[in-house]
């Protein structure tokens, strides 16, 4: 099962499988000691982790589902804080948790508790994220809108700041620049990434750039962990990286943005995740409905040619290449789509997939001529 680039491999380390039905979200704590999962079982699944020296492993610490949560959960991301979670529905609701200390008579360590429900989309919400400090919150439907929503004065409760409707078709996927509370991007089934920036006078998030490079869906989207490179997966199978030039403070003019590195083919199949690891950003993942995850590690970076450093017209120079290469990658990863990937914001090797098959696996970035461990006992 292996197409390796070089000495690296994936090795598997874990399974998880208390979910019953599609894993559709993988969010890390900012810490990398806790993961929450969610999907078509209606439930937020909360994982700790009980590692040392000699093995990792995580197990389940805290539930909230059932009654709750009415129709299949679609994304979950952790507050930078730690102490909540927002949970994406498709009742077209976006529900925030609190993450409390259990009482001594509990078996769990923590509990998850309502705090508010945010209500407004028409139909199912898609994706929801966390601006980097917190107090924004973004919500993106299949009613073709991308919600933005203040939570400065009450970190559990959202007021409506903007609804932003410049998508023709479902929203898929909203993401915040990781350096930024003002710059926020989407994108979806009409195949184009909007790049919103806030207004300083009126507080008002309008669209600055639009992006075109992709033939089809647009399924998912990846900073690097310092926010000058994005990644963007679509149904057309491919991978594209972009970049732009920061001449003032906005992120408008979508001929500053320029695609540095375009991998076509990636999978065989439309790629429905990407994630690149927030730890120092050497590595790259895609998941496709293929059933594979496929690796790229970032070299040595290159300088783009005098000709494209021009490209936008101004004197000015782009930064340069990320060089991702590909070194490695995993058939048949999941028994059907792969549909989530999480690298760990505390190893920069370890990362969790969720697929249709209801399974959460761990796997180990590795140069080591390793063998998989297999599922470790829980």
């Amino acid at each position: 099962a292996w197409s390796v680039s070089g000495v690296w491999r994936l090795v598997l380390i874990d399974e998880l499988r208390d979910h019953s039905g599609c894993v559709w979200s993988i969010s890390w704590s900012r810490r990398g000691e806790l993961f929450a999962s969610c999907g078509e079982d209606r439930v937020v699944r909360l994982w700790g982790s009980t590692c040392d020296a000699s093995r990792v492993e995580f197990r389940l610490i805290s539930t909230c589902g059932g009654h709750f949560f009415p129709r299949t959960l679609r994304c979950v991301a952790f507050a930078p804080d730690g102490k909540h979670l927002a949970v994406a529905g498709f009742d077209g609701m976006t529900t925030i948790l609190d993450i409390l200390p259990a009482k001594e008579d509990q078996d769990l360590k923590v509990i998850l508790d309502v705090a508010s429900t945010l209500e407004g989309h028409d139909s199912e919400v898609k994706c929801v994220a966390y601006s980097g400090s917190g107090t924004l919150l973004a919500t993106c439907s299949r009613d073709k809108t991308v919600w933005v929503w203040d939570g400065s004065a009450d970190d559990r409760d959202f007021d409506c700041l903007s609804l932003l409707t410049g998508h023709s078709a479902d929203v898929k996927r909203v993401l915040w620049v990781p350096t930024r509370d003002d710059v926020l991007l989407s994108c979806g089934y009409d195949n184009v990434i909007c790049v919103w920036q806030e207004d300083i006078e009126s507080d008002e998030f309008t669209r600055v750039a639009t992006l075109t490079a992709h033939g089809s869906t647009i399924w998912d989207m990846a900073f690097d962990d310092r926010g000058e490179f994005l990644a963007s997966v679509s149904a057309d199978r491919s991978l594209i990286i972009w970049t732009m030039s920061r001449l003032g403070s906005t992120y408008g003019k979508a001929s500053r943005w320029l695609a540095v590195q375009t991998f076509e083919e990636v999978h065989e199949r439309p790629i429905m995740t990407v994630d690149w690891s927030s730890c120092d950003g050497a590595f790259l993942a895609t998941g496709g409905c293929d059933n594979r995850i496929v690796i790229f590690r970032r070299e040595a970076p290159i300088t783009l040619p005098n000709d494209q450093n021009q490209r936008s017209g101004e004197n000015e120079k782009l930064e340069d290449s990320p060089s991702l290469v590909q070194c490695c990658e995993r058939v048949e990863a999941h028994f059907g789509d792969v549909n989530c990937l999480g690298w760990s914001t505390k190893d920069p090797t370890l990362l969790v997939s969720g697929g249709d098959d209801g399974v959460l696996r761990l796997w180990r970035v590795t140069d080591q001529d390793d063998s998989d461990v297999g599922p470790q006992t829980q």
